[in-house]
């Protein structure tokens, strides 16, 4: 450094610097441990020493030039109180003044931009600039109300502190004395996640596709959500299988296979509820146990028997709607399927009087792999009548067999 300009920064002749704000009247109120940084405005006062007295925006680079004073004092990351300390030692040891304690004083005046941020999937991202004495509370009410707040998971992180800090926002916002509604620095990031929701594969008989799930739902739970009931389900609740992978989330993994009563399951309360995981896959198999109709009836030729309940003929009827015009109600043939795998004759139903007297003897259970056949009144070629019902020779001889037709 030439003599001239060494003569200059002696006499307190300083480059021109960014116009300061007006001052407020008092130091700003914060605390003690706030670390100046770049864009904050200090008030340095020295007293018996005028010339000195100034306030200074930091600059970019950290650190603040004196009348007086060769070398650049660092600012970054001290206090008012160790500023004024690093002060008090460069002009005695460079500026050749005898200063007693507490002659400097160093008073935050001016605060730069202090940024905060908020992430996460349950809220909208965002970043705020932290105002003086803000707690955890003033920012959760800054971002609105927040749905369901006992299962998100906050994280409060910030690489100044110690650990990141998991709070509990039901306790925080019941009682603004919680001992986690700290106070609140530049550069905090406040996570707030909702958890992670599980994925269900349905195959089969139910609300079929690939389900995301809340991941406190068992099978119970998910099933009783989408409305699904034993009420007519078509499926075999009784053999549903539920395929888990060995490493939940992973598709690669290998299967295991677990049978499962899901009838016992909706039926029964006392039954724990069977937890889901990651891509669990619920296969609900179509219910073999059918009854077959025939003759003039309307409707479906076959009807899954319901697992909830018993299934009588009445239900049959219900079920067609209505008859044909050549319906024979008062001879109804019900055959059943033996252990032998053939078909007997069971008997034959008069329901037009059942409807008269409702005796239950008219009303039979009907059993899974029932034939129901309702004749006609016309004196009709049996042949061509069957052909019309079932088609083929193997239906005609197979229905004249078993009803006599």
């Amino acid at each position: 450094m030439t003599p001239l300009l060494a003569t200059l920064f002696l006499l307190g002749v300083q480059a021109p610097q960014p116009p300061i704000p007006p001052l407020p009247s008092a130091p700003l109120s914060v605390p003690t441990d706030y670390k100046l940084d770049t864009d904050d405005v200090v008030q340095i006062e020295v007293d018996r020493h005028g010339y000195l007295n100034r306030a200074v925006r930091v600059p970019i680079d950290g650190a603040l030039r004196m009348p007086r004073l060769l070398t650049p004092v660092p600012v970054r990351g001290l206090t008012c109180a160790e500023l004024a300390t690093k002060l008090t030692e460069a002009l005695q040891k460079e500026g050749k003044l005898r200063l007693r304690p507490g002659q400097v004083q160093v008073a935050l005046v001016g605060t730069r931009i202090r940024r905060i941020y908020v992430r996460g999937n349950a809220t909208w991202g965002r970043d705020l600039d932290l105002k003086n004495g803000w707690r955890v509370t003033e920012l959760l009410t800054l971002l609105g109300g927040i749905p369901q707040p006992d299962r998100i998971t906050v994280r409060l992180l910030n690489p100044n502190r110690p650990a990141p800090l998991t709070l509990d926002i039901v306790g925080i916002l019941k009682s603004p004395d919680h001992p986690q509604n700290i106070l609140l620095m530049e550069g905090d990031t406040l996570t707030m996640d909702q958890p992670l929701r599980k994925r269900l594969f349905i195959k089969g008989e139910g609300p079929r596709g690939l389900h995301e799930i809340d991941e406190r739902f068992g099978v119970r739970a998910v099933l009783t959500q989408f409305g699904y009931t034993v009420t007519n389900a078509s499926g075999d609740l009784r053999h549903v299988l539920l395929k888990r992978k060995t490493v939940p989330g992973d598709v690669s993994s290998p299967e295991t296979t677990t049978k499962l009563d899901l009838y016992a399951l909706l039926t029964d309360e006392t039954i724990p509820e069977v937890p889901l995981q990651d891509l669990d896959t619920l296969e609900i198999p179509a219910s073999q146990d059918f009854v077959y109709v025939w003759g003039e009836l309307g409707g479906s030729r076959k009807y899954p028997i319901p697992q909830d309940r018993k299934m009588y003929l009445q239900d049959v009827m219900a079920n067609a709607s209505v008859t044909t015009g050549q319906a024979r109600i008062g001879a109804i043939k019900i055959a059943r399927l033996g252990p032998d795998g053939k078909y007997t004759l069971l008997g034959e139903f008069d329901w037009g009087k059942y409807l008269k007297d409702f005796k239950p003897e008219r009303n039979p259970e009907i059993k899974p792999q029932d034939l129901v056949y309702v004749p006609s009144v016309r004196h009709a070629d049996p042949n061509t009548v069957i052909n019309q019902v079932v088609g083929g020779v193997q239906g005609l001889f197979f229905l004249r067999s078993i009803f006599k037709l």
